[in-house]
């Protein structure tokens, strides 16, 4: 039933819109099918009222019976630690006796699961520890060998005086003669600055010519492109005249 309503609604609506669109794009008999879409959609909605008087009632539940919580209107109690407990307290045959303790006995368990908690927390700290001792005692050895090894430095150092001395006469002597190469490098140094200042200035002049020649062969070249134009004009101008003198001819 639901399907055939709306298949006869989705046809009415297809017919009220090809009305509108005769209506507003001004097409032969729009006025027609304006009225027919009109009326079509008019039968429609007497239809679907008809529909409706004679539609059942629909079904309605009582939740109520089933979830008593919802008469009230109140949120559901949720389970609490100690049900379990209370449930027991309300079993027969169980007095108040039996009941505390088994409660001391799973307040016990829970104290036990605590602890041990905190056991294997104090081990991965004992293990941490013994971590650090054993990078303390790498960096120690580490730091023994290089101890020795200064020490060995200072060894090899120690030389005797004469041999120190004539290290230092030859120290001097090289020293000397670096200062003479010294004086020759800055001597060579001055003259190839003197040359390569004038290259630059001869290169400078050489550029400021190629860019003047570069800038006359661009006017050059701007004067060839204004003859093509002013050529161009001449030509169309020459064409209107002839098309004038033609038709003043004629």
């Amino acid at each position: 039933m639901e399907k055939s309503i709306n298949v006869i609604a989705s046809f009415g609506a297809a017919v009220v819109i090809v009305g509108a669109l005769f209506k507003i794009v001004h097409w032969n008999g729009a006025n027609e099918m304006l009225m027919i879409g009109m009326f079509t959609e008019a039968a429609i909605f007497i239809l679907f009222g008809v529909l409706y008087l004679q539609a059942k009632p629909e079904k309605t539940y009582e939740w109520e019976r089933v979830y008593p919580e919802l008469v009230g209107g109140a949120p559901a109690s949720r389970p609490t630690s100690t049900a379990g407990v209370d449930a027991l307290s309300n079993l027969k045959g169980l007095g108040p006796d039996v009941v505390e303790g088994l409660t001391k006995s799973l307040k016990g368990l829970t104290e036990t699961a605590n602890s041990l908690q905190d056991i294997s927390k104090a081990t991965v700290a004992t293990q941490d520890f013994v971590k650090s001792l054993s990078s303390s005692s790498e960096s120690l050895s580490t730091l023994n060998k290089s101890v020795s090894e200064a020490a060995n430095s200072l060894g090899a150092i120690s030389v005797s005086s004469s041999e120190a001395a004539k290290y230092a006469q030859q120290y001097a002597k090289a020293g000397d003669q670096l200062a003479t190469l010294n004086s020759i490098y800055e001597s060579e140094i001055q003259e190839a600055t003197k040359h390569l200042k004038a290259i630059n200035s001869y290169y400078g002049n050489v550029n400021l010519t190629v860019e003047q020649m570069a800038a006359t062969q661009k006017d050059a070249e701007l004067f060839k492109a204004e003859l093509a134009k002013l050529n161009a004009n001449i030509q169309s101008l020459n064409q209107v005249y002839g098309s004038m003198l033609t038709a003043m001819k004629g």
